[in-house]
């Protein structure tokens, strides 16, 4: 546990409300032919799927689907400062992404503040 607590994760979403928002997004927003939601919590895995691989309505998507992978960084810059902040490597982390918000053209100066600004996604 760390200086400023442990970090106790929401809870997942319901399935049903997933698949209601995939739904909402695929076919009344139609921002992209299908889409799969994978939710862990505690031991248990949950993979709610909706819509297809192409266009033309072929290959229905579910949980064996094989996703090309563009780009991971923030995933996992993101699960790395939420690492350090539970063991307390992170510092004031909270404060450092306000003041980002509130002023992007600020400098990041430390290693530690790297990490949380682009775990945030204002970094490249």
């Amino acid at each position: 546990m760390s200086k400023y607590g442990s970090f106790v994760p929401p809870p997942c979403a319901t399935g049903d409300l997933i698949q209601r928002m995939l739904v909402d997004r695929v076919d009344e927003r139609r921002l992209s032919v299908g889409m799969v939601i994978g939710t862990t919590e505690s031991k248990r895995h949950n993979v709610v799927s909706h819509g297809y691989r192409h266009a033309r309505g072929e290959g229905r998507l579910n949980e064996n689907t094989i996703f090309e992978i563009e780009s991971i960084t923030k995933l996992f810059t993101a699960l790395l400062l939420a690492d350090m902040a539970n063991r307390g490597d992170a510092g004031d982390y909270e404060g450092l992404i306000r003041s980002r918000i509130l002023d992007p053209s600020r400098q990041v100066a430390s290693e530690s503040a790297a990490l949380q600004h682009q775990g945030a996604g204002s970094a490249g």
